[in-house]
């Protein structure tokens, strides 16, 4: 199921396409804020004649026309991602939270909502991660430095919507591939520090 959603109401002039997924009994984001915020994709007010299609995996694609500009355009995002496990980062606030229900603790699991690890390297370096696996970082300022290994090839580390995921420490991938990065805002000038096997 797909959607555009106007944010005029929330103050933005653009809005989003919003996408669900059928898991066999009910209609559900596939990752926090598919459906939510900036859905999968900012789009211009002028947006028409959306289409959804799923390849044979049921991996969702969808197509919009675009009139914004003087010559109409027809644009394609698609989503062939095939989530493993998720884990959840917290700082040690609530405030503007989108994926926790919980500060951030050194205790949690960090395996739910109400139980957010501190930050990202308390999550790599606890579990056993595996391409699919994602990290959700949640709004707020992470200033511990984060070194990504071989052993964790193929993740993705997603931030909150609206750049509220503040990493202020070294990011390093470190002999890795195809760990992918969205929702994460470095300091000016910086973004990480890359020795990785492979495309990152």
């Amino acid at each position: 199921m797909s959607w555009v959603n106007d944010l005029g109401t929330q103050g933005n002039s653009q809005s989003a396409i919003y996408v669900l997924e059928w898991n066999g009994s009910a209609c559900v984001q596939q990752l926090p804020g598919d459906a939510s915020y900036n859905g999968v994709q900012l789009v211009p007010n002028s947006v028409a004649q959306i289409a959804l299609a799923v390849d044979t995996s049921g991996h969702p694609f969808v197509s919009w026309q675009d009139a914004s500009s003087s010559n109409s355009a027809v644009y394609m995002a698609g989503n062939v991602l095939n989530p493993g496990a998720v884990y959840y980062v917290n700082d040690g606030f609530t405030t503007g939270d989108v994926f926790s229900t919980a500060p951030g603790a050194a205790g949690n699991t960090g395996l739910s909502q109400s139980s957010p690890m501190l930050s990202i390297q308390q999550v790599l370096n606890t579990y056993t991660l595996h391409p699919g696996d994602v990290i959700l970082v949640d709004t707020g300022t992470y200033t511990s430095p984060t070194t990504i290994l071989a052993a964790d090839q193929g993740i993705l580390i997603l931030g909150a919507p609206r750049g509220g995921a503040n990493l202020q420490g070294t990011l390093s991938l470190n002999g890795t591939t195809s760990v992918e990065l969205q929702g994460l805002r470095f300091p000016a000038g910086q973004c990480c520090q890359c020795n990785c096997a492979g495309p990152a």
